[in-house]
């Protein structure tokens, strides 16, 4: 096993959390998923697409036909079409349906596509890592037991491989199942501070 910041080394490069996302889910929600509607959506301050949701487009029962800037070898914004295809599931043994996002690079269906150079596409495509898989063991076991005890809503203050207090209205079986996924997490920074764990 692996001691402090083992695991795969970081690139350089950026992290799955750095790109701009496009999810299926965010759109369903939002209603962006009925034909023929047309939105912007601005990410954040400096970037935003055109999209409009169509039917029958491009050998596509149901796509999404976007328009994003980019800037071109003369250093001046040109706007790129891209249609990216998406398709209905069922789930819940036919009782409730989620919509799917085809990665036009790789063919696969997925929840998210990153925006890089080519425009959207699957994690897959880009090659980024989560920022967690950037991690050390020691680091790793930092974060998720903040995340934790952040969920739970405990004391910052607090180191993190303290157990977390139960929330006023938790009920006492979901309380203990955070508390042996917080106890699993923390093994590793306890052993590497030399603790003898709880």
């Amino acid at each position: 096993m692996g001691g402090y910041n083992s695991g795969r080394k970081a690139s350089g490069g950026k992290n799955v959390e750095d790109y701009y996302t496009l999810d299926i889910c965010w759109l369903y929600r939002n209603g962006l998923l009925e034909p023929g509607r047309k939105t912007v959506i601005r990410f954040g301050k400096s970037f935003a697409i055109r999209m409009r949701c169509k039917t029958r487009f491009w050998g596509w029962e149901q796509c999404l036909h976007v328009e994003y800037p980019v800037w071109n070898d003369a250093g001046k914004i040109e706007t790129r079409e891209q249609v990216i295809g998406f398709e209905w599931v069922s789930t819940l043994k036919g009782k409730t349906r989620r919509p799917y996002i085809y990665c036009p690079m790789l063919e696969i269906r997925a929840g998210k596509l990153l925006m890089g150079r080519n425009g959207f596409a699957h994690r897959r495509w880009y090659g980024p890592m989560y920022y967690t898989q950037t991690l050390g063991h020691f680091d790793r076991a930092i974060h998720t037991c903040s995340a934790i005890r952040d969920k739970l809503g405990s004391a910052a203050t607090e180191l993190a491989t303290d157990p977390p207090d139960r929330p006023k209205g938790m009920h006492q079986k979901t309380y203990r199942k955070y508390l042996r996924k917080h106890r699993r997490s923390s093994w590793p920074a306890v052993a590497r501070m030399g603790g003898c764990g709880w």
